[in-house]
């Protein structure tokens, strides 16, 4: 969640979304794409191998 420049973020999974949204703002997109290639983080591919709730 971002409220201006409060950031605030939890949980395993929305965790690293949060951690690569604050690089995306300190360092910039590129930066923040190539951390994510970095760690294999796939969220769309994470998310379709959950089973429905």
């Amino acid at each position: 969640m971002r409220d201006g420049n409060l950031f605030t973020g939890g949980g395993i999974t929305a965790g690293i979304d949060f951690a690569l949204t604050l690089a995306a703002e300190l360092v910039g997109e590129h930066e923040a794409q190539a951390i994510q290639l970095e760690m294999e983080y796939a969220p769309a591919t994470a998310r379709a191998r959950r089973p429905p709730s």
